[in-house]
């Protein structure tokens, strides 16, 4: 089945994903993306897979090199995630993390974040929530990889 990712950024544009659903649980949609050869993700990878969680203050991909090997993963700090019976939506909240394969935690675009609280494109409340994700994420992002191990044997049961 496809499923569209519709990604939300502040500024309004809308970005779409055309990708095929792996998994449906309450509250969890998981998809794969294999991008096309006119993909600016072309070449870079080979496929990712995302994860996306209601009511949580951030989405993950799991990112397969080209080769088909395990990359990393990347999280995004979002809000507004709607799951729907063939879409997936949510809200860019700017600030990214990325856990490699052998588990180093970085995060991503903080200045971006910072400046559009400072330019008042990013709301207070918005801002926070981006905070949210990341102390979420930095603490928790081993249990939360188990999570997608567990996860990701749907298809062995």
């Amino acid at each position: 089945m496809t499923i569209t990712e519709i990604k939300r950024h502040l500024d309004g544009r809308e970005e779409r994903f055309d990708c095929d659903l792996l998994h449906r649980a309450p509250g969890l949609i998981v998809v794969e993306f294999v991008p096309a050869p006119d993909s600016p993700f072309f070449g870079r990878m080979s496929r990712s897979e995302g994860y996306f969680w209601a009511g949580r203050p951030y989405l993950m991909y799991r990112i397969f090199a080209v080769d088909g090997t395990l990359a990393g993963y990347r999280f995004d700090a979002c809000r507004d995630v709607r799951l729907g019976h063939d879409f997936v939506e949510f809200t860019d909240l700017l600030l990214d993390f990325r856990v490699s394969s052998d588990g180093v935690f970085t995060v991503e675009d903080e200045d971006e974040l910072e400046a559009a609280l400072a330019l008042g494109v990013l709301e207070e409340a918005d801002y926070d929530l981006a905070q949210l994700a990341r102390e979420l994420v930095e603490t928790g992002f081993a249990a939360l990889l188990e999570e997608i191990e567990e996860l990701s044997a749907w298809d062995d049961k």
